[in-house]
C-alpha cells in the first residue's frame, strides 16, 4: 500500500480509498479549528505529563536509530533561562 493509498484511505469514508469532496471554504474551517486545537496545547499552562512525552518521544529518536535524548525539565520559563 502506497503512502497516498493510505492517507485517502484515512481522508476518506472507510474503506473506500476515495476523498470525501469539500468545498475550499470547508477544510479552511476544519484547518481553523485543528490550529485552535493545537494553539491551546501550545499556550497551555497545564503541567507537562513528563513521563508521556519522554516515552514517545524516545520511540520516535528510536525509530530514526538516533540516541536517546536527553530531558531536562523547567517548571517555570524562568528556571529555563539558565539552560
Amino acid at each position: 500500500m502506497t503512502a497516498r493509498t493510505r492517507r485517502n484511505d484515512a481522508a476518506g469514508p472507510v474503506g473506500t480509498g476515495v476523498l470525501p469532496r469539500r468545498s475550499a471554504h470547508d477544510r479552511w474551517h476544519e484547518a481553523l479549528k485543528i490550529r485552535q486545537e493545537w494553539l491551546e496545547y501550545g499556550l497551555s499552562t497545564e503541567p507537562a505529563d513528563r513521563r508521556t512525552a519522554e516515552h514517545h518521544l524516545t520511540a520516535i529518536y528510536t525509530r530514526l536509530s538516533r540516541p536517546r535524548p536527553r530531558f531536562v525539565w523547567a517548571d517555570s520559563p524562568d528556571q529555563a533561562v539558565p539552560l
